[in-house]
């Protein structure tokens, strides 16, 4: 045990301490794509959704985490040694098409358009969140090629997701009827973990390259809903929908029952959490602004 501990206190050392201080500044450019990571599917709440009295019959299904995409970001750091630094950095997101299809039969309650053998498509696109994260950065200057680490706290902003719905509902009559909607979620800022491990090469004195693996963990909690398009057959019909059918309010501390249901504000509704988790590769830019050192005595 003691051999054990002797070791990790080098591997600190190492890190930590460094025969110069250095006041060393530098900027950090990025652009990353990224993939989903945990999450539920498309189609977890409508599986779940035994109101209608009919059970799906087909579904498919693709797995969902709102923070993949293509990302773009500027960091900022400051080296206080050779090996030990803090980096600051904001990102955007622009997220990936997910889709789903499913198929039921509505046979229990004479629904409008919800009565007979319903088919849907769905497109679902996240975009324009805006990241925070800040950053503990491990390096090392012992090869030409450099390797380093950071993790940190990460804080995920605005955004929405985007949802596009095609329908086609036959009725018990045989009729068939095509609806299209469109709608749009945001979500409450949250806190999660990031991390990343990557090597730099010098390309000049103060201008490096970068290769970095990265990793985000969170979760966030649904906000607002709301409905902006509506059609029955090309024919616009959002506004024969009361308030409180296109229009949600979340909360994550109460829920109201629908005995209270007031048409003409949005239906408020408990929150539940959609994940914003991702792993991926970011291609980096590092200038680092010409330094000043002294020796320690």
């Amino acid at each position: 045990m003691k051999l054990i501990n002797k070791a990790i206190l080098q591997i600190l050392l190492l890190f930590l301490v460094s025969n110069s201080v250095i006041a060393q500044f530098y900027i950090k450019p990025y652009i990353g794509y990224y993939l989903p990571y945990g999450g539920g599917n498309t189609e977890d709440n409508f599986i779940k959704d035994g109101v209608y009295g009919g059970p799906i019959q087909k579904a498919t299904m693709q797995t969902v985490s709102y923070g993949s995409g293509t990302t773009i970001g500027i960091g900022g750091g400051y080296m206080f040694t050779n090996n030990l630094g803090l980096e600051q950095s904001i990102s955007t997101t622009y997220g990936n098409k997910f889709y789903s299809h499913y198929t039921s039969k509505y046979n229990k309650y004479n629904l409008p358009y919800r009565n007979g053998n319903f088919d849907n498509y769905e497109e679902l696109t996240s975009n324009g969140s805006i990241d925070y994260s800040t950053n503990l950065v491990l390096s090392t200057d012992n090869w030409k090629i450099k390797p380093y680490a950071r993790c940190g706290i990460f804080i995920s902003t605005n955004g929405k997701i985007i949802i596009k719905s095609n329908s086609m509902n036959t009725d018990t009559a045989g009729k068939k009827s095509y609806l299209y909607d469109e709608a749009e979620i945001t979500h409450y800022p949250d806190f999660g973990f990031c991390g990343s491990f990557g090597c730099k090469y010098p390309i000049t004195k103060n201008l490096n390259v970068g290769l970095e693996f990265y990793y985000q963990n969170i979760t966030r909690y649904l906000k607002h809903w709301i409905m902006t398009k509506y059609t029955i057959d090309g024919i616009d019909n959002l506004g024969t929908i009361k308030r409180w059918e296109k229009e949600t309010d979340y909360s994550k501390t109460q829920y109201r029952s629908s005995t209270l249901i007031n048409p003409v504000i949005p239906y408020p509704d408990r929150s539940w959490s959609n994940s914003f988790s991702s792993y991926g590769l970011n291609f980096t830019l590092i200038y680092t602004i010409p330094k000043t050192s002294f020796k320690l005595k």
